[in-house]
């Protein structure tokens, strides 16, 4: 017998009426933002208890089921409008056909006097949601309830043909521990009854504790009011269990039903979960493609008013800027290139060892090139050196050149107008990145503080919305400005447009051999400044600490039968 978990729990203030009301489409509309129900019960109610639980079920000749149940739930000292239950109304019976169930005529009390309105929640195609109490008079310790309802077209056809009721009386919904079950179930004639206690997560069925005692017989005999009756008792101390009853009735003296249905959804898939979730993600949308807009026109009035050329950037800081802020080899050989070219330094093959090569320190000065320059002139020639051997560069080229180098190439981006302040960018991605996770958490909070029953489907919509919120507020750490350089750069690297030094700059490390090739040092030839860029690619990459990098320069690139519990 298949039926679902609850979905969602979505209490209301309400009038005190003991008939079931349908929510209006305003009232549920008003429920926003969603959690599955179960985590409700499983937070805010993991102290409850069901002392006694009791099931009477009466089968009429016509194969309808009146129902009552009566159990008191224990709130503890934590204040609750009240319980709810879930009942199936698309069952499988034991030939694993889908039948409809209609459950109808609800009703509920309270012997102890707690408020017992009851309401019905919107629920998921293959069960409906019954909640009890009052939001605006909450409850706490011990209460008992009685639920009465009635069901039709529970009783099917059973294997051999006679009529027979299969049925979750208590269902594995319940995220509380049920202490005492009781199951009694009357009909016109029994031929044989059992019961089974079954646990789905942990894969096992078992059969009620008490067996239990059958009265059999037919209309007029057994128990001497007009019927048999079948009885089951059992108990457990942890929350999720079932108990199912199988009736099994003599031919001809009960109605059955053959009416088939379609499998149900899954329990989370509801009308209102779906709409909320395509509005917030239609919402998220919206936000995204009017923030793209924005940046767009912030861009726009960048080229107007405060142009900058991209050729005015040294091949590093070009390379910096377009690969996120993160320091390159490819980079170092860029400077490098146009160091050369300046007659800051000149490659030469090395005098003494075959293939390997040196720089020597040339004539001309670094006043008014670019900061970098100075930086990497003065990590490869350290006092009154004048040569150094490529081989061994990498001790120089620690962490704090590295530091050092990006601080260089930052302040040529931000003498140009390209970088968003540090501290700036830091805070406003600070209070940004948290927004996906509070979206996460506001519907579980909402649906554990203020009762709003919101399901599943809301909640990825708002995890959707918040990542889009985030998407839409978190800084890129450039200005327009910044970004038009970036897309001007990029733009005439896919047209072949760059200089080599500043091609080899923004290449990939799969592009970076080619860019080598195409290279055209100030006072070496072709092949040779390719060789000498292939040596110092490799001193980099093997030097300590580098991870694949030269060290400091921040890495490459890259249930069935329902359930209950508290509201």
């Amino acid at each position: 017998m298949a039926s679902h978990h609850p979905a969602d729990a979505h209490p209301r203030p309400r009038a005190r009426s003991r008939r079931i009301r349908p929510l209006s489409t305003a009232a549920l509309a008003a429920a926003a933002l969603a959690l599955t129900g179960c985590t409700s019960l499983g937070l805010a109610g993991q102290l409850d208890s069901v002392p006694e639980y009791r099931v009477d079920a009466d089968i009429a000749p016509d194969g309808s089921v009146a129902v009552t149940e009566t159990f008191t739930y224990d709130f503890k000292s934590d204040p609750s409008p009240g319980p709810f239950r879930n009942l199936p109304v698309i069952v499988e019976d034991r030939d694993g056909q889908h039948r409809p169930v209609q459950v109808h005529d609800v009703e509920a009390s309270s012997p102890s006097g707690a408020p017992a309105d009851v309401q019905e929640e919107e629920t998921g195609r293959g069960w409906r949601m019954f909640l009890i109490g009052d939001t605006g008079d909450p409850v706490t310790g011990e209460q008992t309830y009685e639920l009465s309802y009635t069901l039709t077209g529970a009783v099917t056809e059973g294997p051999d043909g006679t009529p027979e009721l299969h049925w979750p009386f208590i269902g594995e919904g319940w995220s509380v521990p049920i202490r005492t079950a009781q199951v009694s179930v009357r009909a016109p004639g029994i031929d044989a009854a059992e019961c089974a206690v079954r646990n789905e997560d942990e894969g096992h069925e078992s059969a009620c504790a008490e067996g239990g005692t059958v009265e059999a017989g037919r209309a007029g005999d057994g128990d001497g009011t007009g019927g048999a009756r079948a009885e089951f008792s059992d108990g457990w101390s942890s929350p999720g269990r079932a108990m199912d009853v199988t009736v099994q009735m003599p031919e001809g003296t009960v109605e059955v039903s053959d009416d088939t249905a379609f499998r149900p959804l899954p329990h989370w898939l509801t009308w209102s979960g779906l709409a909320w979730m395509v509005g917030l993600c239609a919402a998220g949308t919206a936000l995204v493609v009017l923030r793209h807009k924005q940046k767009q026109r912030a861009r726009g009035r960048a080229r107007v008013h405060s142009p900058v050329d991209p050729s005015g950037l040294s091949a590093a800081a070009a390379g910096y800027l377009c690969t996120s802020r993160v320091l390159k080899p490819q980079h170092i050989v860029a400077a490098l290139t146009e160091m050369e070219e300046r007659g800051l330094v000149v490659a030469r093959p090395h005098p003494e060892r075959p293939g390997g090569h040196v720089f020597e320190r040339g004539d001309a000065g670094v006043k008014g090139g670019p900061p970098a320059h100075g930086v990497l002139l003065a990590a490869l020639f350290s006092g009154q050196e004048t040569r150094v051997d490529v081989k061994d560069l990498g001790p120089r080229l620690d962490a704090d050149f590295g530091r050092r180098m990006q601080e260089a190439l930052r302040r040529e981006g931000d003498e140009q107008g390209l970088y968003v302040p540090k501290a700036r960018f830091r805070w406003r991605a600070l209070l940004v990145a948290p927004l996906p996770v509070l979206a996460f958490l506001v519907p579980p909070v909402l649906n554990d503080v203020a009762y709003a029953g919101l399901g599943q489907l809301t909640v990825i919509g708002a995890v959707v919305f918040g990542l889009c919120l985030s998407w839409s507020l978190l800084p890129s750490g450039l200005t327009p400005a910044g970004q038009n350089v970036h897309a001007d750069l990029r733009r005439a690297q896919s047209e072949g447009d760059l200089p080599p030094a500043t091609s080899l700059a923004l290449a990939s490390d799969a592009e970076r051999s080619e860019s080598l090739g195409e290279l055209r040092p100030g006072f070496e030839g072709r092949v040779s400044h390719a060789a000498w860029g292939q040596e110092f690619f490799a001193t980099v990459h093997s030097s300590p600490g580098s991870g694949g990098a030269s060290p400091g320069f921040g890495g490459g690139g890259g249930g069935r039968g329902g359930g209950g519990g508290r509201r």
